[in-house]
């Protein structure tokens, strides 16, 4: 049974009357996420593993687009949270993986490695709300 964990984050800040910051939302976009009964290609036996998302490389501009409609079934609803985010020094080092990962890639039996030495930080531009 899939949760969201981004949907997780804001209903849990809506019942505490905050609202979330932009490094709550890598945090929880990057959650590691079980995979019960995955078939491994290494030892092609069944085991539990764990799917975790990462940053590769860090962008020289970053944009970052937020989810603001939830689908569920046949029903669309317009999201009205107010994220936080910050004005200056946004650092991805806690969200980078050190090593790169083409897209079609697996690692085996290997845990996942945050921490890159990511050098940027990024100051915002501008801001698109429609």
């Amino acid at each position: 049974n899939y949760v969201n964990p981004i949907e997780n984050l804001i209903g849990k800040k809506e019942r505490e009357g905050s609202s979330p910051v932009l490094e709550e939302c890598f945090e929880a976009f990057t959650e590691k996420e079980a995979i019960p009964k995955f078939l491994c290609e290494g030892c092609k036996k069944e085991r539990n593993a764990e799917m975790q998302v990462l940053i590769s490389k860090q962008p020289d501009f970053l944009i970052v687009h937020l989810k603001r409609f939830l689908f569920q079934r046949n029903f669309v609803e317009k999201l009205g949270t107010f994220v936080s985010f910050p004005l200056q020094k946004l650092n991805l080092s806690k969200w980078g993986s050190k090593e790169l990962i083409s897209p079609s890639s697996v690692i085996l039996h290997s845990p996942a490695v945050s921490g890159r030495e990511f050098s940027k930080e990024y100051e915002l531009y501008g801001v698109v709300n429609h």
